[in-house]
């Protein structure tokens, strides 16, 4: 027990060498670089690397009016939250196009319908549409490949 608790603070000074007696600030850690972790009492070397995280397309407005659109980018595939007025879902777009949607309020749709706010197939890229029957704030996050 002794054995183990010494090599978990020894681990420990190694992930986190602010967490010791030291008091140099120059001694913080870079989390832009690899780290160290321990799972499941194993030793493994997680990778932060920001270009593994993907690309985020972003969008708002302060006013999209009724029936207008927003194309997300050509031959990609992710997920996009939008959110306009009261309504708010989820959708996988896949990169031909076709648009499924996760989760998301009442008047959320796949499909180019009124009275909805829509994310939909546009060819080779998803669409999103104001059909809510009014002017709305709009805000969309779109993560893709």
């Amino acid at each position: 027990m002794i054995k183990r608790i010494l090599i978990f603070s020894v681990l420990c000074m190694m992930i986190c060498p602010f967490a010791s007696a030291r008091s140099q600030r120059d001694e913080i850690p870079n989390f832009e670089k690899d780290s160290v972790v321990i799972l499941n009492n194993e030793l493994r070397k997680l990778r932060n690397d920001l270009n593994s995280l993907g690309k985020i397309f972003s969008y708002q407005s302060d006013l999209i009016a009724d029936d207008a659109t927003v194309s997300l980018p050509d031959a990609t595939h992710g997920f996009v939250t939008v959110t306009c007025n009261a309504e708010c879902g989820t959708w996988v777009v896949e990169s031909d196009g076709t648009c499924t949607k996760v989760v998301g309020t009442t008047n959320t749709a796949d499909t180019d319908l009124d009275t909805d706010l829509c994310v939909y197939d546009g060819g080779t890229k998803g669409i999103v549409k104001n059909r809510l029957g009014v002017n709305g704030e709009i805000v969309i996050s779109y993560n893709y490949n």
